[in-house]
């Protein structure tokens, strides 16, 4: 009988421990099957039958034209404190560097009601790239400041302005401590009194006692605090006039890209200095994955130089500039075939194999994408591509 005990009791046993590893791995599996369900890992982006990714090919169509050369951009406070006909009136031409000038001349140098003005709480940084002579960019000296970054220096010793506007003539550079008048260069601090973003009337106060001179301020800024001389100067060379804003912010564009990339303007392509048009055919820029392609940095190279060379001037015909990326001769643009288009009415959904961006004014259409520009002098953003 005991030995019959001892052998149920082995048996009962036996089952327990069967029983116990059964949930044990039950358990381990449902663990195991839940972490995989909670991390799948990184999902493509591409389709998978594909050895290597297609490069995307993108074409800049730019505005040129000569509202592009201005520096004053009214911001959305300062076009409703004043009527329609006002707004044609004062939202254009160059600001007025003297402080002798009329009251609604003083305010275009304050950055809520200008949004091209200096803003003292921003960091300006230069152009991405080289200038004409292949010297990189870098800081502005405030004693020699130039007027077109890439032009160079060649007329330093020639006047920097007329009345207190600055001559946009290739190789002027200006002394922002004493040009101008006695004191220099000068600012007026925006009061955001209500903290709203939204300028209102009596937030730049613009006496001659709420002048901010450039001569007294320190010759660096600190990141908490960027006012400076120099960063005067980089606004006044980088940053002053709607194209060059955008120059500051494409430059950067096409220096990180690794795509395919090529652009034209809508003037027939003028250019600031040197010969040959500024429109660059749609080629591989990738001058970062190795190994390194020669032919995508002199590419990158060439269609940083074209973008820097725009020179704004003209009117605005868009369709003429629709036409010259769109429709023929195509080979000035794409290295690759391109539908044939012999009008705009043709097909209005031909399928295209790249993009092409128009970036205007303080606004930009695109086909199929829209590109938004910071047109305020703020450290560089990249601009926002958003589906139409």
């Amino acid at each position: 009988m005991n030995k019959l005990n001892r052998m149920m009791k082995q048996i009962t046993a036996n089952r327990q421990f069967r029983r116990g590893t059964h949930y044990l791995g039950a358990a381990m599996l449902v663990l195991v099957s839940s972490n995989s369900n909670a991390s799948p890992g990184p999902l493509s982006l591409a389709p998978l039958f594909l050895q290597q990714p297609v490069k995307p090919n993108i074409f800049f169509m730019l505005d040129d034209s000569g509202s592009m050369d201005w520096e004053v951009l009214l911001t959305k406070g300062a076009l409703s404190t004043m009527s329609a006909d006002d707004q044609t009136i004062q939202n254009r031409g160059n600001m007025d560097f003297s402080p002798r000038s009329t009251l609604l001349l003083r305010l275009k140098h304050c950055a809520g009601y200008n949004a091209l003005a200096y803003d003292p709480t921003q960091t300006y940084t230069h152009w991405k790239g080289e200038d004409y002579y292949d010297v990189a960019f870098t800081d502005q000296d405030p004693t020699n400041a130039l007027v077109n970054p890439y032009t160079g220096s060649g007329n330093s010793g020639s006047d920097c302005h007329r009345r207190g506007t600055v001559y946009n003539y290739n190789g002027r550079t200006c002394n922002l401590l004493t040009e101008f008048n006695t004191d220099g260069a000068f600012y007026f601090l925006w009061n955001d009194a209500n903290s709203d973003g939204e300028y209102q009337d009596g937030e730049c106060p613009n006496a001659e006692a709420d002048q901010m001179f450039v001569r007294d301020l320190p010759l660096h800024g600190t990141e908490e605090n960027p006012n400076s001389q120099t960063n005067y100067a980089n606004w006044f060379s980088y940053y002053r006039k709607r194209e060059y804003v955008m120059k500051r912010a494409m430059s950067e564009v096409i220096q990180e890209s690794t795509d395919r990339m090529g652009m034209g303007t809508i003037n027939q392509n003028n250019r600031v200095i040197g010969t040959g048009e500024v429109g660059t055919v749609v080629k591989d820029v990738d001058d970062q994955t190795l190994p390194i392609n020669q032919d995508a940095v002199t590419a990158k190279s060439a269609l940083l130089h074209n973008l820097l060379r725009v020179n704004s001037g003209g009117g605005t015909p868009l369709r003429l500039g629709l036409e010259q990326v769109s429709l023929r001769p195509r080979e000035r643009f794409w290295d690759i075939p391109v539908p044939k288009i012999d009008s705009a009415f043709d097909s209005l959904f031909v399928p295209r194999p790249s993009r092409s961006l128009a970036l205007r004014d303080n606004l930009a259409s695109s086909l199929p994408l829209r590109c938004q520009l910071p047109m305020t002098g703020r450290r560089a953003r990249m601009p926002t591509l958003l589906p139409l």
